[in-house]
């Protein structure tokens, strides 16, 4: 169509150089000519600018004018530019999936370790019990160690997050969880995670009674942080 708009134009066969036209219509509202060596007549333009196939939106249309004939080269219509649009939007849902992930306002699943942590049996005192500062201190190590996401008792950590004692309750992001054992889920190189845990589990052994069992995953599943980010 534009091709042929173009070549009816009686300044065409005069043109013996290679010449460039481009048109556009971005908007869908306003058809562009960009016609710098000022080739075509007022009646090409007008007919153009007119043409019901030139009042919808497309980004470019080149045409190229060689020894006095026009060929369009390249066409780009607002379905390419589009298609082009949504490949960026999946790659930056793609990006955001994973930022989600590892911030932790989305699920996740691999392979980690799960840790528990006992009070010292037929303890009572202060020292025989599992605090927040001792659940910190292995969740610490395990981000230490490389641990790409992290759930106490059910609770995906964030940089937010809150471990705390209130009295005889722990609270992870302000919600009670269950204790002895008090449950950690750590994703990241079982065998990695596992190592960086040895010195922690023989000390708390040692100095306290409070017993750490550990065990590799091939696959576990975090949930998300409940919590907005």
């Amino acid at each position: 169509m534009l091709q042929n708009i173009i070549n009816d134009d009686p300044g065409i066969v005069r043109v013996r150089q290679k010449l460039t036209i481009n048109v556009s219509n971005e908007t869908g509202t306003e058809v562009a000519v960009n016609d710098p060596a000022h080739i075509l007549s007022e009646q090409t333009l007008k007919t153009i600018k007119e043409h019901p196939l030139c009042s919808l939106a497309f980004d470019s249309i080149t045409v190229e004018i060689i020894e006095g004939k026009a060929k369009v080269v390249n066409v780009r219509s607002l379905y390419d530019h589009m298609k082009a649009l949504q490949q960026e939007t999946q790659t930056l849902q793609a990006e955001l999936r994973r930022v989600n992930a590892l911030a932790g306002y989305a699920s996740v699943t691999g392979a980690g370790v799960t840790v528990e942590l006992f009070d010292s049996p037929g303890g009572y005192t202060t020292g025989d019990i599992v605090h927040d500062a001792d659940i910190r201190d292995v969740v610490n190590e395990l981000y230490a160690a490389g641990a790409m996401a992290v759930a106490v008792g059910g609770q995906r950590l964030t940089t937010t997050s809150s471990i705390r004692c209130a009295g005889p309750v722990v609270l992870v992001n302000q919600k009670q969880i269950v204790v002895n054992p008090v449950v950690i889920e750590a994703m990241g190189d079982p065998d990695v995670l596992s190592s960086s845990m040895d010195l922690v589990i023989n000390t708390f052994e040692a100095t306290r009674g409070i017993n750490i069992q550990l065990e590799k995953q091939a696959e576990l599943t975090l949930p998300a942080a409940t919590t907005n980010p």
